[in-house]
């Protein structure tokens, strides 16, 4: 058997070459043996490091643990006794999870709320609208999603608003977190404040109709009493001008006549101001009438572009409140505006009447006038738009006013 020293086993070796390699064992081994503390001492010393770091890391661990605890056991009091109540809900509208807030709200327990279906909570009339709800939180079109619904409560049905929205982490993405909003007492207000609306704008239509009615009486009377009288002067005086033994009291006569004519025409023109007769012809005819009438009046060029309306296209009553307010909205142009020309445009729309009035006088702040409570002339035509439904503007620059108003049509009713 050949060896790698070519050839020559063990026994082959002189003995100081035996010598000479048991010498560099004793070496080794006593280099071994003194640097065994060495390396021991320094893996101890690691092993110290090492369980110093882990303990500080334990302690920190310990501290965060318990700063996380308390943050949840702070979270769970908000959440559990906030004064909104909050649901998490499954895609189907499912109860997840609930704080005390809703499960009080709702009337039952939170154990007895988680698992129910919200379709089930809501009133009959509302479930459609709370399909539709669930579909658009869904879907994710909106970040945040309002509704209100009844809520069937142990106590009494409850108006509750629902603001919803989805969960934003992917994992979560198909909850719905809701919060509830109980509105019951803002509904009740609300539709208190609307009853009380109701009746005052019935009250007042009363009023107005009881003006009209006493507007009526007064303009038959003056034509029929005042009028005629003043017709039987004048025909009284005619013989009396043509009597040649009056010639030296004709002129005294003559005034007289035209001072009778003047007072005729005042009283035709106050008759009118009561009692629009000129709609029994149509609306446009009507307000045409009062405005030439105006403007031969107070001497400021007018002009009216209108359409045809026709007879029976809307109620009388809201006729009246058209020419009202029209015959309102010249005075004030006469009374404050300084203006030199006026515009009435009266239009026929589909489901509604328009009317403009614009002016090139002086302009004023409507805000200022209505905060100081003046302008008695603009609260009335405010008041009588309002009455039937419609919208007042204005519009007042240094270079003139316009005043625009829109009127739903309100057909008249059938005849018994």
């Amino acid at each position: 058997m050949r060896t790698r020293n070519g050839g020559r086993g063990p026994g082959n070796r002189t003995p100081e070459q035996v010598q000479a390699a048991l010498e560099r064992l004793q070496k080794k081994a006593h280099d071994l043996r003194a640097a065994e503390p060495r390396a021991t001492n320094s893996v101890r010393h690691e092993i110290s490091v090492y369980q110093e770091e882990l303990l500080i890391q334990n302690e920190a661990l310990i501290s965060a643990q318990a700063q996380l605890e308390e943050t949840r056991d702070r979270f769970i009091e908000l959440y559990d006794f906030a004064p909104t109540g909050y649901l998490t809900l499954d895609q189907n509208g499912v109860v997840r999870e609930c704080n005390l807030t809703a499960a009080a709200m709702i009337g039952k327990s939170k154990t007895a709320l988680t698992g129910t279906s919200l379709l089930g909570l809501v009133h009959a009339d509302y479930r459609p609208a709370l399909m539709r709800f669930l579909k658009h939180c869904r879907s994710g079109a909106h970040t945040q999603v309002e509704e209100v619904f009844l809520i069937q409560t142990t106590d009494e049905p409850r108006y509750v608003q629902f603001l919803c929205r989805v969960r934003g982490t992917p994992a979560t993405r198909h909850e719905l977190f809701a919060a509830m909003i109980d509105v019951t007492d803002r509904r009740r207000l609300e539709h208190e404040r609307a009853q009380l609306a109701e009746e005052r704008a019935a009250l007042a239509s009363r009023l107005l109709s009881a003006q009209e009615d006493e507007r009526r009486e007064i303009a038959r009377n003056l034509h029929d009493d005042v009028g005629q009288q003043v017709t039987a002067l004048r025909l009284t005086f005619e013989p009396l001008l043509a009597d040649p033994a009056a010639t030296d009291i004709r002129p005294r006569l003559v005034h007289m006549q035209e001072r009778l004519a003047q007072l005729d025409a005042s009283l035709h023109l106050i008759s009118a101001g009561l009692r629009p007769s000129a709609l029994d012809l149509g609306m446009a005819p009507a307000l045409r009438q009062l405005v030439n009438d105006w403007a031969t009046a107070s001497g400021i060029a007018a002009s009216l572009e209108a359409d045809d309306f026709g007879l029976g296209w809307m109620a009388p009553d809201v006729e009246t409140q058209i020419y009202r307010i029209l015959q309102e909205a010249l005075t004030n142009v006469a009374k404050h505006a300084g203006a030199s020309r006026v515009r009435v445009v009266l239009k026929r729309l589909t489901t509604a009447a328009s009317l403009v009035i614009e002016d090139d006088g002086h302009g004023f702040d409507p805000q200022t006038v209505r905060a100081a409570k003046h302008g008695l002339g603009l609260i009335g035509m405010r008041e009588r738009v309002q009455l039937v439904g419609g919208k007042l503007e204005v519009t007042s620059t240094a270079r003139g006013t316009t005043v625009s108003v829109k009127i739903p049509r309100r057909a008249p009713p059938p005849p018994r």
